[in-house]
């Protein structure tokens, strides 16, 4: 028998398990809630995200910390590790490998390191949490109450003021702090909801994940309450999921519908179809209104027509969640009824779904063949779905994004190029010049950071986890089921619509696939295998947690480290800004260093000592400058501002012949950047220019000829653009820029073909003269007008009229210069 003191003990163990337990739900809750507010901790390759990253990160690892102990203090046959519960870890490994060898970028490489590491912490949490009946309950309500914040802040972002009466401030200017910044962007097309993600798409794969959940809570909630309040969420995420004007989620949505129908019992089936119907025809009849309000409210801001929206919506959402909810308790207990009594041997269960996918797509078919049903929407609705084709520009642009990076993955197959490659060198391989840091599609982008090899890591772990989910879900009892459903509701949307786009760059997302993963994978009922029973009480139970705690406290630890360098870099860049004392900053700047190797942190510095250089000729800063360039591009070699670095570096010493030999060297990696071109023209000019000063004229136009053979290439190239399809946009402008078209003319003008000259100059003029190129430009205009005897030379006077005394007097006497040419 157990003795008082036995009990004592046994009682005390429990209490301290809960209460870890409880920690660990309080922490992930707290992550759920505040992080989504950071831009949903999206990773944009660039310091203004690492803040909120390792922020993100720090929480999850010291969440993970809390789950060892509470490993710790479990008995033996509960801390059975899948074997598919390797793959999670096998991950961080696989991003670790191109990290040591020669990866695009060191820093978002090592970056990419900690974040997966950060998610089989994530995915371990999802697994041992879901084991629990409470505690997967309350991870259900968790997401579910997260997603709710989410969606009535976007709403309220909608109609024009997110700020709780003022009460909240946001950093958004333009609103006067009204509004969240982007929750609400302007397109072609209308105003399109965005919420906390500030990217409509990866908000509607979000809301899909939501409306889908809901549903399936609505079908098996056994209480009046529940049923309410899920049915009340309903109406809102349906209606922000057409706000945010997505097409690929106006597409994914259906097939997520049909996905789901087999997991459900045939009249929960039925229910969920019902439930949806409702819900749809209670929003085309209130849709046209609340879009209309809140394109208006985007423009102008009005309490009354805010009020108005919102009236019109909360009837609305109480409406849908009445009819649904009576529904529920008469016509779903009349359909159970009817199942038990009428067709208890018949299973409707797959023939419901099948029923469904062919009436979606007869439907489908009626919608695309006819203007009947999209002429009730609103007209920016309406423009999405007409638009839905392969022959437009989302659609084109996507192709080319993933033409390139199979360009990319085909030079780095087997380890991949590391954390962050597509976007540190992804103009290397871009067919026009499109500005995307992202793949838009995460299994690519994948496959491009960590080869092949990892590559089948990652679905080896995918597949395993549907794999026993599927089996383990059919096998258990109903009752049983539904928390493991939502996990897998939220598992499937994120990743079927980051096919089409790149959601799994938002950390946050990635947070809830990979503990929905997790939780998924908790529904296994797999028999443990040998050498796993065999682990008793004894100390090899305590391994994995003890690898867990050390492996998540050295890295809260990193973490904290980069979020210090992160917090010292904009307290540098602000001290930049208001003029700060050199050594001060410098000394701010090598402390930063020293905790992170953050590219931007370097190129920081680099601005120091050159500045430093320009306004005292010492040496020894262009000396220290070239030593921590040469130091760096060993790790970052397509960080493209260090080009530039260099390139200012070679000129401020007049090293013309370095400076095109770095700019012909590296145009290769950057074909489409017409800035390059600009420079390298710039460069040839000024070569000449000092050429022809030195009386070696044959020279100075041997490097003329250069710039024209330049120009001659770029407009060879450009006519590759015509290849593209008249549906999609080729980029940023390449061709005759102004830009380029002031060293041409230059060029030009000592040539003495004054008529070309003017030609090339006349398309750079800017009678603003707010920079030296400008002022450049018109010099030489005017001079090259004098040439040709034309007096007409007023432009001359209008720059005098803007410029001040000292500097009218040094453009005179350049003007004087030229005319002795």
């Amino acid at each position: 028998m157990m003795t008082k003191k036995n009990k004592s003990f046994t009682s005390l163990k429990i209490e301290q398990q809960s209460l870890i337990n409880w920690s660990i739900l309080l922490l992930i809750g707290l992550m759920l809630i505040i992080a989504p507010f950071y831009r949903a901790v999206f990773n944009g390759y660039s310091t203004s995200f690492d803040t909120p990253i390792f922020t993100f990160l720090a929480g999850i690892f010291l969440t993970g910390i809390l789950l060892a102990i509470y490993l710790m203090k479990q008995p033996s046959e509960k801390l059975q590790i899948d074997v598919i519960h390797t793959f999670v870890w096998l991950l961080p490994a696989m991003y670790l490998i191109p990290s040591l060898i020669q990866p695009a970028s060191s820093y978002y490489s090592v970056q990419s390191v900690y974040l997966y590491l950060a998610y089989g912490v994530t995915f371990t949490l999802g697994l041992y949490l879901a084991r629990h009946l409470s505690s997967k309950k309350v991870l259900v309500r968790l997401l579910v109450w997260s997603g709710a914040i989410i969606i009535v802040f976007g709403l309220m972002n909608w109609f024009g003021d997110a700020s709780l009466w003022g009460i909240l401030q946001w950093t958004n200017v333009e609103t006067s702090g009204r509004t969240y910044q982007d929750a609400v962007i302007i397109g072609s097309d209308g105003a399109r909801l965005t919420s906390v993600f500030q990217y409509a798409n990866s908000y509607a794969a979000f809301l899909i994940a939501m409306i889908v959940s809901i549903l399936v809570l609505v079908v098996h909630s056994t209480r009046v309450k529940y049923t309410f309040f899920y049915s009340l969420l309903l109406l809102p995420a349906f209606i922000s999921l057409l706000l945010t004007l997505s097409r690929g989620g106006l597409l994914v949505l259906p097939v997520m519908l049909v996905l789901i129908l087999p997991f459900l019992k045939w009249h929960r089936q039925l229910f969920f179809l019902v439930s949806l119907f409702v819900t749809s025809i209670i929003t085309f009849f209130i849709l046209t209104p609340i879009t209309s309000f809140g394109n208006d409210l985007q423009a102008q801001y009005s309490m009354s027509l805010s009020l108005k929206g919102w009236g019109i919506l909360i009837i609305g959402s109480v409406l849908s969640a009445c009819i649904i909810t009576l529904l529920q308790f008469f016509v779903m207990n009349k359909l159970l009824q009817i199942r038990r009594t009428h067709w208890k041997k018949v299973s409707l269960d797959l023939m419901v779904p099948f029923g469904i996918t062919l009436l979606g797509i007869a439907t489908i078919a009626a919608i695309f063949s006819t203007d009947i049903f999209t002429k009730l929407l609103p007209d920016s609705i309406q423009s999405r779905i007409e638009n839905i084709n392969f022959q437009q520009n989302s659609v084109l642009e996507r192709g080319t994004f993933y033409s390139d990076a199979w360009k990319a993955i085909k030079d780095y197959p087997m380890f991949g190029a590391g954390g962050g490659a597509w976007g540190t060198f992804y103009e290397k391989y871009q067919n026009n010049p499109y500005i995307s840091s992202q793949t838009h599609n995460f299994f690519l982008q994948v496959l491009l950071e960590i080869g092949f090899m990892g590559f089948a890591v990652l679905i080896i772990l995918l597949v395993g986890v549907y794999f026993y989910f599927i089996r383990s879900y059919f096998r258990s009892p109903e009752i049983k089921r539904i928390p493991y459903l939502i996990f897998f509701i939220f598992t499937t949307a994120i990743l079927l619509h980051s096919i089409l786009d790149f959601n799994m760059s938002y950390v946050f997302l990635s947070f809830l696939v990979f503990i929905c993963l997790g939780g998924m994978l908790a529904i296994n009922d797999s028999k443990a295998f040998k050498w796993q029973k065999n682990i008793k009480i004894t100390k090899q139970k305590y391994l994995y947690p003890i690898t867990l705690a050390i492996g998540c406290s050295i890295s809260l630890f990193l973490s904290l480290n980069h979020l210090s360098a992160s917090t010292s870099f904009r307290d540098a860049q602000l001290e930049a800004t208001n003029g700060g004392a050199f050594h001060k900053l410098m000394e701010t700047v090598n402390t930063t260093i020293a905790r992170s190797s953050n590219p931007e942190f370097y190129d920081l510095k680099l601005q120091l000592l050159l500045s430093a250089y320009n306004q005292t000729p010492d040496t020894e800063y262009i000396k220290q400058a070239e030593e921590v360039l040469k130091h760096i591009k060993t790790k970052e070699a397509f960080f493209k501002r260090f080009v530039y670095r260099e390139l200012e570096i070679y000129m401020l010493q007049q090293q013309y012949t370095q400076a095109s030999e770095l700019l012909e060297a590296e145009i290769p990696n950057y074909p489409w950047d017409i800035d390059l071109y600009v420079e390298l023209a710039s460069v040839y000019f000024e070569t000449g220019l000092a050429e022809l000063d030195g009386g070696s004229s044959e020279v100075a136009r041997a490097e003329w000829d250069k710039a024209k053979l330049l120009f001659n290439s770029i407009q060879n190239k450009a006519k590759e653009l015509n290849l593209l399809s008249e549906f999609q946009y080729q980029g940023r402008e390449f061709g005759l820029t102004p830009e380029l078209a002031l060293p041409l003319g230059q060029i030009a003008f000592y040539e003495g073909n004054y008529s070309l000259a003017l030609e090339y100059l006349s398309t750079r003029l800017d009678q603003q003269f707010n920079d030296a190129n400008d002022i450049e430009a018109t010099i030489y205009y005017a001079a090259a007008l004098n040439k040709m005897n034309d007096d007409n030379i007023s432009i001359l006077q209008d720059m005098y009229d803007k410029l001040n005394d000292e500097d009218t007097k040094i453009v005179k006497s350049r003007y004087e210069l030229l005319l002795s040419y």
